[in-house]
């Protein structure tokens, strides 16, 4: 090589960074140029690779193939600093790109004279060692630690609330750009920053870092909460979490900025769309259930709340979220600590759950004009002029306001079938419940799988739909009994599971084997049961419908078992939605026009939209869903039989 190479790339590494605005920021809080990966591979070539090899009329030993492979940035530093004879010794000693940035000195090394080499290449590493951040887990940093030389390449940085303190407040928020060289999105990101040095905003930090990694594991967890996009904490002290930016389209923007939907499909998908946010929970609550056996149990609740050495129903510390949501067992006006449980949270989405059922109604108007009037009725109580004014509570029980504006709402509603008041019950008998203890469904959640030879192809479709359909059902019980899983070819018997994984499990081991599937006798052993514990029930029956394809009535044995459910809703005088009957039908997606497949959609819609006309007691307990269906619809069919008018077939 000639010097002009080692210039050649000087000026190719100042021009690149130059011209692409390449300098980002270090822990010191100072500015510092970089270069990508990228950047460096796109420069070199065997040619130039060569030419520098060939240093000083001597050849440096070098495969140009392995440099270009695994050491292209350790080249580029050492070529940089005029060094490149010194490739040799890092090839040597196994120091390829992976392996950095340099943190010591390799132990074969650190007595040697070549140890000097090595401290020397630490120093000048970091130019050339930008942080980066892929989308998928294992391509960004999770809770790593980072060397405060190390550059983070962020572009642009902007504080979300001019007011937020650094030196006060426990986390400031940041929107980002990060430099497309170092990022796999060009979307801005968040930065939750934790400037603070004491160990309790330590302890926050690694919680939140915690719960979102350990969601990354969990099927389709971030599609209802922001994405994360990973943590690190530079050694000076400052903590960051990378967090999807949401562009401002919050809840109550969408309110503020949309009017409310009109036709009745467009009820149906906001609904279906508001009950996913229940997902995001039920992410962040399997979360906690499959980890309760460490020390600590972590919680979602504006920030997040920390539960130690006990399970997910122990008391857990209030970490200051919105007054106005919060239920009555948290007060803290006085703004001490407050221990809580996480049945709050139930209350705190009801508290949402009914200013959209109000804003679905009457709109943005009308949703403020619901809050300004809790607002006029909490003054009233000791609640007054505090940070709860304008709570869904007088501080012991619901506010009579609200059941107001519920009634007039379900009024507003009569004839237009947009199931207010199934709604409404939702909110006020399931969330909105003044004793926390209340706040959970008693209703029994059972699983009866068509395990014929028919239903063999849909194994695997069987089990991602049951664990799916289960995270939407445990939504935000403290202490849930679980599910009942029954298998048609022996109904008599239920296997009791607590997780929605073991759904999956259970169904992955069992055979599908029986010629055919006995729906009506299976469905019959069910509700015997059933009735005789007196307890709410939702049945979700898995099937393509195929039970006995000569049968010609096409209720196939299911009349009298639903038929013996209506009497008992009819007699007793229960609430109509105390059983529900959801079928999800399977079929070939490549061949949806087979006999056997119609058949089986035909008998299905039957019992969706014909049998009620056939029970003695009339009422409309049964839906049907596809399989491939959005599951918030399938929980909308089973709280609304007028629901499943909007069909996916």
């Amino acid at each position: 090589m000639s010097d002009d190479a080692i210039e050649d790339f000087h000026s190719y590494v100042d021009n690149y960074t130059s011209e692409n605005n390449c300098i980002g920021e270090n822990g010191f809080g100072e500015r510092r140029e970089f270069i990508s990966r990228p950047a460096l591979t796109a420069y070199w070539t065997p040619e130039k690779v060569n030419s520098v090899l060939c240093y000083q009329d001597q050849w440096i030993t070098g495969n140009c193939d392995i440099i270009l492979r695994d050491y292209v940035i350790v080249f580029s530093s050492l070529v940089m600093n005029s060094r490149p004879e010194n490739i040799v010794l890092f090839c040597r000693a196994g120091i390829t790109d992976t392996r950095l940035p340099l943190d010591s000195v390799p132990l074969a090394y650190s007595e040697a004279p070549e140890a000097t080499i090595f401290r020397e290449f630490m120093k000048s590493q970091w130019r050339f060692c930008p942080l980066t951040f892929g989308r998928e887990p294992g391509t960004f940093p999770v809770k790593r630690d980072i060397d405060p030389y190390q550059i983070v390449p962020v572009v642009e940085k902007e504080k979300l609330d001019p007011q937020a303190d650094e030196s006060e407040d426990e986390s400031v928020i940041y929107k980002v750009k990060l430099h497309q060289d170092c990022a796999d999105f060009s979307d801005y990101v968040v930065f939750k920053e934790y400037p603070r040095k004491d160990h309790e905003t330590e302890q926050l930090y690694q919680n939140e870092a915690t719960m979102f990694s350990q969601l990354g594991g969990i099927e389709n967890s971030f599609k209802h909460i922001v994405q994360h996009y990973g943590s690190f904490e530079q050694q000076l002290g400052k903590r960051t979490i990378v967090l999807e930016y949401a562009r401002g389209d919050t809840l109550k923007a969408f309110f503020n900025n949309q009017p409310p939907p009109r036709s009745y499909a467009d009820r149906i998908q906001f609904w279906s769309n508001f009950f996913g946010l229940l997902k995001g929970l039920e992410a962040i609550q399997d979360f906690t259930k499959a980890h309760n056996h460490n020390d600590t149990t972590y919680r979602l609740k504006g920030h997040i709340r920390v539960v130690r050495n006990g399970g997910i129903d122990r008391p857990a510390v209030d970490q200051h979220g919105n007054g106005m949501y919060s239920p009555p067992e948290v007060l803290r006006d006085d703004m001490s600590t407050i221990i809580v449980s996480f049945a709050g949270d139930i209350w705190s989405f009801g508290g949402i759950a009914s200013e959209a059922l109000i804003w679905s109604i009457w709109g943005e108007h009308g949703r403020m004009k619901y809050q300004i009037e809790r607002n006029a009725r909490t003054r009233t109580t000791r609640l007054a002029g505090g940070n709860h004014q304008g709570a869904f509570h007088d501080g012991d029980r619901l506010l009579d306001v609200v059941k107001k504006w519920h009634d007039d709402a379900i009024q507003k509603s009569e004839g237009i079938g947009i199931f207010t008041k199934e709604l409404s019950d939702i909110i006020l008998e399931l969330m909105l419940v003044a004793d926390p203890k209340s706040r959970t469904s008693d209703a029994a959640k059972i699983f009866l799988i068509d395990d014929s030879i028919s239903m063999m192809p849909h194994r695997k479709r069987l089990m991602r739909v049951s664990r799916v359909l289960g995270y939407l059902l445990k939504r935000g019980e403290v202490d849930p009994d679980g599910f009942e899983l029954f298998f048609a070819s022996a109904a008599a018997s239920a296997a009791h599971i607590h997780k929605s994984t073991r759904l999956q499990v259970a169904i992955e081991d069992h055979s599908f084997a029986e010629p055919q599937c006995e729906i009506g006798p299976a469905l019959d052993e069910i509700v015997t049961a059933v009735l005789k514990q007196d307890n709410p029930v939702s049945i979700y029956v898995l099937t393509n419908g195929h039970w006995d394809l000569d049968e010609v009535d096409p209720s196939c044995g299911v009349e009298g078992p639903v038929g013996r459910l209506t009497k008992h809703i009819k007699v007793g005088n229960r609430q109509k939605n105390w059983a529900v009957v959801q079928f999800i039908r399977f079929y070939d997606i490549t061949n949806p026009k087979n006999w056997q497949d119609e058949r089986g959609k035909n008998r299905l819609r039957f019992l969706d939209d014909e049998l009620t006309a056939r029970l003695e007691y009339q009422q409309d307990i049964v839906d049907t869903r596809d399989f491939n269906q959005d599951v918030g619809r399938m929980l909308l069919g089973a709280i609304s039989p007028k629901s499943d008018k909007v069909r996916s077939y």
